[in-house]
């Protein structure tokens, strides 16, 4: 009798894991959508910010500089790099098992 206990509190315990786990993963990839479409966002504000930035420049200059200025604005490439805003997501870790 005492291995059968043994047994279905084992059983129930690795199924109690699994969904767990299960869920945990789940959530996981919500968490991973929404953190990675946040970083695109905020690449993108950054990219804007950068090209506000030198369009107020531009704004400000005496108007012998403007010209060179607003043509150094005109420019700049869309495709700035943003790699100080790259996210490392780590990949979910292995389950470690559960023998019933």
């Amino acid at each position: 009798a005492s291995f059968c206990n043994y047994r279905t509190m084992l059983t129930g315990t690795c199924s109690l894991y699994n969904k767990c786990r299960e869920a945990s993963h789940e959530k996981g990839g919500q968490v991973w959508v929404a953190v990675s479409n946040a970083e695109y966002s905020r690449k993108m504000e950054y990219i804007a910010i950068v090209h506000i930035k030198c369009f107020i420049k531009v704004l400000v200059a005496s108007i012998d500089q403007q010209s060179a200025l607003l043509e150094e604005c005109k420019s700049m490439q869309m495709s700035m790099s943003t790699s100080h805003l790259d996210i490392t997501y780590p990949d979910f870790p292995a389950g470690s098992g559960c023998d019933a």
